[in-house]
């Protein structure tokens, strides 16, 4: 698995940060644990889709 692949861009992680923050009523300071929430949101993310169907690993590989 390449490492570049769970490559996440600032943006993205600022965008979901401020969305964690929002919901939770814009409090004042700890802005690292909506980042931290945000960050390992998106790498769980990115790992699942990178995961392959268990039916794919019982049937073979699969041709595109």
């Amino acid at each position: 698995m390449n490492c570049a692949t769970f490559h996440l861009h600032h943006d993205e992680i600022e965008k979901l940060a401020y969305q964690f923050w929002e919901q939770r009523g814009r409090p004042d300071g700890s802005p690292w644990f909506d980042w931290l929430q945000a960050e390992q949101q998106l790498l769980h993310e990115r790992y699942l889709s990178m995961r392959l169907p268990f039916s794919s690993i019982l049937m073979g590989p699969v041709e595109y």
